[in-house]
């Protein structure tokens, strides 16, 4: 297996992790708003 497949995975996991994280970010905003 090519070391570029692995790379990918963990590519998309930090994508993942940084969309969940802003995603959290921003319901705690909306949420400190109200």
């Amino acid at each position: 297996m090519p070391n570029t497949g692995t790379e990918d995975n963990a590519n998309l996991a930090a994508l993942g992790l940084l969309g969940v994280l802003s995603g959290f970010g921003l319901v705690a905003r909306k949420k400190k708003e109200d």
